[in-house]
């Protein structure tokens, strides 16, 4: 093998306004990659997106503290090929060896160095958009409100495995579950002071945010997917951290004290 891979696509991309007051965005495109096998190497994806500009109705056309105020709503379907498969990220889905030779008998041998999953996928992001553009009181308040629904499925993992499994490279690249984000994010942008001589402006970036784990791969879901300080579980967050209890403060030294579980 070589430490390099291909990739392949088609785009095509429309967009259509009419009377600067309806837009559509359409995308599309298809890609492959030579992370993963022959049956699984192609992955179609696309968006849309569609905008109404509001103000130049009639029944708006006469408010006179309204700029601006667009209503847009988008979906798109996004893809990942990145399952960074150890010192070997370009062709997960195959068995790879390096060959190595021994002088003292002259033979030589091979020695698995990754153990390639042929099943593996693209992992797929799934993105709802809807929100509101809006200018007022003649640009001295402009800002966005947004709220937005992310489904990521087959996500890709390099799952940990024992010597005992048999595989001696202690990794298997595979989908492991799926994950959403949900949220709503505004940006507001406002001049508070506007003279001759001075202009003070605000600017105003709030965001609320939620992450779940919808599901994982059986062989992962029953104890979860464990790191120094987290533990992946269903219906977790990927953002929980598990740490020892805080205790205080040890007088003596200054430093933290925390509770040990003594088993």
């Amino acid at each position: 093998y070589t430490d390099n891979y291909m990739t392949e696509g088609y785009l095509t991309r429309l967009q259509y306004d009419y009377k600067d007051k309806y837009f559509l965005s359409l995308s599309y495109r298809r890609d492959a990659s030579s992370r993963f096998a022959p049956g699984h190497r192609w992955g179609d994806f696309g968006s849309l997106g569609l905008a109404w500009e509001m103000k130049k109705e009639s029944f708006l056309q006469d408010v006179s503290w309204i700029d601006l105020l667009k209503l847009k709503v988008s979906y798109g379907v996004q893809g990942n090929d990145n399952v960074g498969s150890g010192d070997h990220p370009y062709y997960p889905y195959a068995d790879l060896y390096s060959a190595s030779y021994n002088s003292e008998t002259g033979n030589y041998s091979l020695v698995l160095t990754q153990k390639g999953n042929e099943e593996l996928t693209w992992e797929t992001s799934k993105a709802f958009n809807v929100g509101v553009d809006f200018n007022l009181f003649h640009n001295r308040l402009n800002g966005t409100i947004e709220y937005f629904n992310r489904k990521t499925e087959d996500l890709l993992y390099n799952k940990p495995l024992p010597l005992s499994s048999g595989i001696v490279t202690g990794r298997y690249p595979m989908n492991v579950g799926a994950v959403r984000n949900t949220g709503i994010e505004v940006n507001l942008d406002g001049v508070i002071v506007k003279t001759k001589d001075i202009s003070w402006s605000l600017n105003l970036n709030l965001t609320h945010y939620k992450n779940k784990i919808l599901e994982l791969e059986p062989s992962v879901a029953e104890n979860g997917i464990k790191g120094s300080y987290y533990i992946y579980t269903v219906g977790g967050s990927l953002y929980e951290s598990y740490m020892y209890k805080y205790a205080g403060v040890d007088k003596e030294t200054g430093k933290a004290l925390y509770l040990k579980k003594v088993l």
